[in-house]
């Protein structure tokens, strides 16, 4: 019975408060209720209770403004003796035929009695479920103003709160959506401060970043989520609740009070869900875009507030090329600036409570290079000339963003005319902007150019006395690497000896980018006194070290892949899988017969290792298949050969390909511009719907961006139907 499971179940939160006391006192009840026969025990719930009396003095009057919920019992007890697991288990079914009934006045008495006796802690999901479940027929049922007494739509609110913060919350969100239809908003409110205390009080409100894929919507930018690096709390709020009580603000007429709500709140209304949520609005079309108004600019707010999420929906919607919603975002941010009663400012000293959210510095530098990779350059004179009426003075980094910009639409004449006007304005450029300006040098293929804006950092450096060492080593990365790839190979050679006397001291990617040099200029020597000179300096390499040394031997030794273990063990490596697999990898890129058979032993060697660090896994093997996949060079029969022995040795090792997988595949192979990638893309297609996957958003992209790029109308046009499976 309960007693054997009760240790299970999870605490609800008890809400004391919330409960009329009987009209016995508690010393009565117990007395009466455990000297009670089994039998007779219900009998101390009259069948037809009458109403609640509405007098405050009444012991049972339940008052909104006592609402007082402590959801932890410090004496509360863990389990359940045999005697009273037995009544609890008699008065669940009586609590729930009447709310079923719909009557409020018993269902109440029974709460009570269970509140009495702090049995509220033990109900479980099912109990609660069922119960917000027939508050919402009750609710529906019962939707006249006056059709029931105050005390009843206390009680009910009372039950439907514990629902919620229980996990329940559809009878929560019926008894909003009620108030809001009778145009009542104080209710709306006065159930949204309860529930945000009683979740406070559980632990359960926490901040939360959702994880979704970036659309290319021109609203989904205003849900203020992004994909996280690392999992955060959970917590049971739910959006459904909030979107309610931002309506009510919306009947108030205060946008800033709604985003005060929703910057109060740890999740956001995912604009996605918003359709949704408005169809509960249906009734009432002014209160329903007004709304949607007051949703949309307060989760912009929402996004503002958090500066890290704000920098990564922009970093996604510039990697997306999403142009035209990176516009609406900058637009709509534009003009709440240039409201008179706008709750955005500029300045981080004019943070109050009519302005509560600042706009992070950086989004200036962020629009700017989204719109520069989006070649859009009217709408980054227009975001140049918008700071200037705005009276703000472009920092370092918005003259570093649009360095780098120029340098990616190649327009080196801009990018020498914009170092020039920042020197010009006296401001000292830092590291990434001497970086940027040798990166924009490289695309006019001027190798002296490059030469000489390094001299000059290497001068500035010495003058400004630069401590950040691992930004000054960046640019000198990206200058040496420029040099070699105009064959500068003296100079670089200088460089890096300095770089060993002066500093900053060379790194291991300073090293791989020579050895990348030499290895394609097939100079071994050159190689080996790069892997000699890294040694010197104590540096131990990366993988790429590693795959650049096997690329390199290759062509040249048949020992090549037992050179580089050497090599390995030399520096005290311990080669494991993903090492490996990111080794087979940039085999496979290289798209060439010797490399693909070098990847194919190394796999082998992995497959035949005793080792389980070493063990190929589903990446390895979808790895593989991507290079082939991709590579139009293979002969079709070795390619299906590779494709049907990797198959069989998944199965033989009980590995399937997970959906991230098959899209990878799907996508290397509509790359491939052959007869066969097409064929090979909607084989792994119907893969997945033969093994009942779900198809999600990515994967649909892929299937249909590839096809239309490759001009498969037909086969595009079926699979968005839902037709297509030969």
């Amino acid at each position: 019975m309960l007693r054997h499971v009760v240790h299970r179940i999870p605490c609800a939160p008890t809400l004391d408060f919330l409960l009329p006391r009987f009209y016995t006192s508690r010393q009565t009840l117990t007395k009466s209720l455990f000297s009670a026969p089994e039998k007779t025990f219900l009998k101390h719930i009259p069948q037809n209770s009458p109403s609640i009396p509405s007098t405050s003095k009444s012991p049972t009057s339940l008052q909104a403004d006592d609402w007082d919920v402590n959801l932890s019992l410090p004496g509360a007890p863990h389990s359940l003796s045999d005697r009273k697991a037995e009544l609890f288990n008699q008065v669940l079914p009586e609590l729930k035929a009447a709310l079923r009934k719909g009557d409020i006045p018993r269902s109440w008495k029974i709460w009570t009695l269970l509140t009495e006796e702090q049995w509220l802690q033990f109900l479980g999901p099912s109990q609660l479920n069922s119960y917000s479940r027939y508050i919402v027929e009750f609710t529906e049922s019962h939707s006249s103003p006056g059709s029931i007494s105050t005390d009843d739509l206390n009680a009910i609110d009372a039950m439907a709160l514990f629902a919620a913060v229980g996990g329940a919350f559809g009878g929560l969100k019926a008894r909003m959506l009620l108030y809001t239809k009778q145009r009542n908003p104080d209710a709306v409110d006065k159930l949204f401060t309860r529930y945000k205390t009683l979740l406070q009080e559980k632990g359960a409100w926490q901040d939360d970043i959702v994880e979704e894929p970036l659309q290319d919507d021109t609203q989904n930018f205003t849900d203020g989520t992004a994909k996280s690096a690392s999992p955060k709390p959970r917590n049971a709020v739910r959006a459904e609740i909030l979107f309610l009580a931002v309506a009510a603000s919306a009947m108030q007429g205060s946008l800033r009070d709604a985003i005060h709500l929703v910057l109060q709140t740890p999740i956001a209304i995912p604009i996605a869900s918003l359709p949704s949520f408005l169809a509960d609005l249906a009734f009432d079309q002014a209160l329903c875009n007004k709304t949607e108004d007051y949703v949309r600019g307060a989760m912009i707010a929402r996004l503002l507030s958090r500066p890290a999420l704000f920098a990564i929906q922009l970093s996604n919607l510039t990697k997306g090329l999403a142009d035209k919603s990176m516009l609406h975002l900058y637009n709509t941010i534009l003009r709440t600036l240039s409201e008179p009663d706008s709750w955005l400012t500029l300045d981080p000293s004019e943070v109050s409570a009519e302005k509560p959210v600042v706009l992070p510095r950086f989004a200036w530098a962020s629009f700017l290079t989204g719109f520069l990779q989006c070649r859009r350059m009217d709408l980054a004179e227009k975001l140049w000339d918008d700071m200037a009426r705005l009276g703000v003075i472009p920092d370092m980094d918005t003259w570093v963003a649009l360095l780098n910009g120029y340098a990616g639409l190649r327009k080196v004449d801009r990018a020498r005319q914009t170092w020039s006007l920042m020197v010009q304005q006296g401001l000292t450029p830092s590291p990434m902007a001497h970086k940027a300006i040798i990166l924009a040098e490289s695309k006019g293929g001027n190798p002296d150019e490059i030469l000489m804006r390094l001299k000059d950092f290497q001068s500035q450096r010495t003058k400004k006395n630069f401590v950040d060492e691992p930004t000054a080593l960046n640019v000198y990365n990206t200058g040496l690497h420029w040099l070699l790839f105009h064959a500068r190979t003296d100079e670089a050679r200088a460089i890096l000896d300095q770089m060993h006397i002066e500093g900053p001291k060379p790194d291991v990617t300073t090293f791989n980018t020579f050895m990348r040099y030499y290895g394609r200029k097939k100079d071994m020597n050159g190689l080996a006194a790069m892997v000699q000179l890294m040694d010197a300096a104590g540096l131990t390499g990366d993988v790429f070290t590693y795959s650049i040394v096997l690329t390199a031997l290759l062509p040249f030794r048949k020992d090549a892949p037992q050179v580089m273990f050497n090599l390995m063990r030399k520096h005290g490596v311990q080669p494991n899988v993903a090492m490996y697999t990111t080794i087979i990898d940039h085999l496979m890129k290289k798209q060439d017969e010797v490399m693909f058979r070098a990847a194919l032993d190394l796999l082998n060697k992995m497959e035949m290792s005793t080792s389980k660090d070493v063990q190929p896994n589903e990446v390895t093997y979808t790895t593989i298949l991507t290079g082939i996949h991709r590579n139009n060079r293979l002969d079709p029969a070795v390619v299906e050969e590779t494709r049907q022995s990797i198959s069989n040795k998944m199965k033989a090792r009980n590995l399937m390909y997970s959906s991230v997988g098959y899209n990878i595949l799907i996508k290397a192979c509509l790359e491939n511009p052959d007869a066969e990638g097409l064929q090979n893309a909607l084989r792994y297609y119907r893969e997945m719907v033969d093994r009942r996957m779900l198809i999600g958003n990515d994967t649909w992209y892929i299937l249909l961006h590839g096809l239309m790029r490759r001009q498969e109308w037909r086969i595009a046009d079926e699979l968005n139907k839902g037709h297509y499976m030969d």
